[in-house]
């Protein structure tokens, strides 16, 4: 099993909104992890209940979160509408976005905390931030 036991310091993110919401989700006691080692453009977040999410920095200036769950046929993850706003963090713990279908809904398995996921995803090297 893997763990991001690391702790590196971030030296460039990709805008200035992603590093906004990394400092946010800090702020409240949230776990964050990056694996990218340049700019950072994607991280994932771990809330204290151990729901794992996840934030992209847009092409522009914004940002879009996302939610994390086990590989399925509907994929690994929702894009969640609206959460743009780096001050939105919360909108990447959601079970599904309200636009998923119950079809979507019954595949979702959700991992238990950023351990459990690492333990199904292990070709990228995961840090915390």
């Amino acid at each position: 099993m893997r763990t991001a036991i690391k702790i590196l310091p971030v030296m460039k993110y990709k805008n200035d909104n992603l590093a906004e919401v990394v400092a946010i989700a800090k702020s409240k006691g949230y776990k964050v992890f990056g694996f990218q080692k340049n700019i950072i453009s994607q991280v994932f977040i771990e809330n204290t209940n151990g729901k794992v999410g996840t934030c992209s920095a847009g092409n522009s200036d914004g940002v879009h979160f996302g939610t994390v769950h086990k590989r399925s046929q509907i994929g690994t993850g929702f894009r969640v509408d609206g959460g743009q706003l780096p001050t939105e963090v919360e909108t990447c713990f959601a079970f599904a976005p309200n636009w998923a279908s119950p079809h979507d809904i019954k595949h979702i398995k959700k991992y238990s905390s950023f351990d459990d996921y690492l333990k199904f995803n292990t070709v990228l090297n995961y840090f915390e931030i």
